[in-house]
């Protein structure tokens, strides 16, 4: 069978899939083609809300009575041991046709400078994890995801936290929200390669235009003795995960340029360093709440009365995930 090899050839990836469909529909793929489905349909995601799971005892630390508060995370701190890592072997594997892109992409003027520090960059052998200096705050797409339930940053006795992604998009103006890359950067994998990378050689086209024309990012990073591409990679690094991280469909709020956001941030100092900052948010940011499967009625009441009275008012449900195993059902 053939496979796609443009994503943008519509026609023949049309032919391509109802192809793929008629010789797999009563076969072992038939799970595989139930996935295209809930994508396509959106089985899967609640339109305009992304989620942030944790444990239930957060719920009072982000959802406050006069705001909303949420902690971002050094990248150097994260659970992902690839973290800041995973992102460079690609660009080296992928060097020619990043460049051969920006060629395509950067002002004339521009192509030389991008390409000295896109060479610098990739053949720098000092390790990327001291410097990074990205935060994120994670958040995914799924709307009921037993892969986040069974994790031990929420638990199937946690929540998930709806946010509004319009609205973080207006408040974060200045920094960014990004859905994850995931990347396998040791193997080729044909189409999804060659997709993230126009990706990323049309982000690095567009920060390095915004950076040289912008006075205050140009003297904040001479400051920090960076060149522009080093401090483009850093939010790169935010956005990438290795492929194996898939399942998780993360979305994340990603700031690499603390000193010139318009955001103030709080910090707190962990073995002393800084490894979080706080940031506080208007209540319209947040659109609803939902519990893990395990959660009972009383505590659903429980959410319920606190958001009433601290002035959320938003739905509360439950996961019903696991209502079966509970019911009377003897099937």
């Amino acid at each position: 069978m053939n496979k796609i090899t443009n994503i943008y050839d519509k026609k023949n990836n049309i032919d391509i899939l109802i192809k793929w469909i008629e010789n797999n529909l009563e076969h072992e793929f038939i799970g595989d083609l139930f996935e295209i489905v809930d994508i396509i349909n959106g089985n899967d995601y609640d339109e305009n809300v992304i989620w942030h799971y944790t444990k239930m005892n957060v719920l009072e630390k982000i959802l406050q009575q006069n705001e909303v508060q949420i902690r971002f995370t050094n990248t150097n701190d994260s659970d992902d041991p690839l973290e800041t890592r995973v992102y460079k072997p690609f660009l080296i594997k992928n060097k020619e046709k990043i460049l051969n892109n920006l060629n395509n992409l950067v002002e004339f003027k521009l192509y030389e400078s991008v390409k000295k520090d896109f060479m610098e960059l990739i053949e720098n052998k000092e390790n990327t994890k001291k410097r990074i200096t990205t935060c994120t705050f994670s958040m995914s797409r799924l709307k009921d995801s037993y892969a986040f339930w069974s994790k031990e940053y929420a638990g199937l006795d946690g929540i998930a936290i709806g946010f509004n992604k319009n609205v973080l998009k207006e408040i974060f103006s200045e920094g960014m929200i990004y859905d994850v890359f995931y990347i396998e950067p040791d193997k080729d994998i044909n189409l999804v390669d060659d997709a993230i990378i126009r990706m990323f050689s049309v982000l690095i086209m567009r920060f390095y235009n915004l950076y040289t024309k912008n006075p205050k990012y140009l003297d904040y990073i001479s400051s920090e003795n960076f060149t522009i591409l080093s401090h483009i990679s850093d939010v790169l690094s935010g956005i990438v995960k290795h492929k194996s991280w898939k399942y998780e469909r993360e979305t994340r709020i990603v700031l690499a340029d603390r000193r010139i956001t318009k955001l103030t941030f709080h910090k707190e100092f962990v073995g002393g360093k800084k490894r979080f900052y706080y940031q506080n948010l208007d209540k319209s940011v947040i659109s609803s709440v939902m519990l893990a499967p395990t959660c009972n009625e009383e505590q659903e009441k429980e959410v319920e009365r606190y958001l009433k009275d601290n002035g959320y008012n938003i739905p509360v449900t439950r996961s019903r995930a696991f209502d079966l195993k509970y019911s009377d059902f003897k099937g």
